[in-house]
């Protein structure tokens, strides 16, 4: 309809904030669309802090639909630059868990190819050599050539489960992982930011 094709005109064009002008701000932004003569206000999260279970939708949907042992190698392949690609039947859950991956490398910023929800017109993008970090429906997926992928990490969020011939994960010290995986256990029934502090912790040990 025509009220949709003005709110979705709208939202892409209206201009977000760097993560500079972020900063500066304080970390506030409050976005303001008006259709059909209506206010239309949301209050955009601070990308300063830390994921909050009750807070980030995204991150807890994440963590929900990926589980521990999933988001400890997620984790691993994120640090090493990895090509990775969601794909779902859910088109929430593949902009949830593309987005709340992101807080695991907090306070770094994925500096390469994000597409949350890959549209059909643009799967050669799964080919690229770049890192990249992917949402593909399922439906679409089923129609990739495998053995053109390569070494993607593919991670299907409805069978809960991860493809990879990385082994990153090794490469980590034995004493941190086990930090890790007792640090989700105890903190994913946790409000709060206790989860995502697990992986702060990691990666203040990973970049020192």
């Amino acid at each position: 309809t025509a009220d949709m094709e003005q709110l979705l005109s709208s939202l892409y064009n209206y201009k977000l904030m760097s993560i500079e002008e972020s900063y500066k701000n304080g970390g506030k932004e409050i976005i303001e669309i008006n259709i059909l003569s209506k206010n239309y206000t949301y209050t955009r999260p601070d990308s300063r802090k830390l994921p909050s279970m009750l807070t980030s939708r995204n991150f807890t949907v994440m963590v929900s639909r990926l589980g521990p042992e999933i988001m400890l190698r997620l984790f691993s392949h994120l640090i090493f630059e990895r090509r990775i690609l969601f794909v779902s039947s859910k088109l929430f859950h593949l902009t949830a868990c593309a987005y709340g991956c992101l807080h695991l490398i907090y306070p770094m910023h994925w500096q390469s190819i994000f597409l949350p929800i890959l549209p059909s017109s643009m799967t050669w993008t799964t080919q690229c050599t770049a890192p990249y970090i992917l949402g593909m429906h399922s439906s679409l997926f089923s129609t990739l050539n495998m053995n053109e992928l390569g070494d993607v990490v593919i991670v299907n969020i409805d069978e809960r489960k991860i493809e990879s011939q990385y082994d990153d994960l090794n490469y980590f010290p034995k004493y941190l992982i086990r930090s890790m995986k007792k640090g989700i256990q105890h903190s994913s029934q946790l409000a709060g930011d206790h989860l995502a502090r697990v992986f702060l912790r990691a990666m203040a040990f990973s970049i020192g």
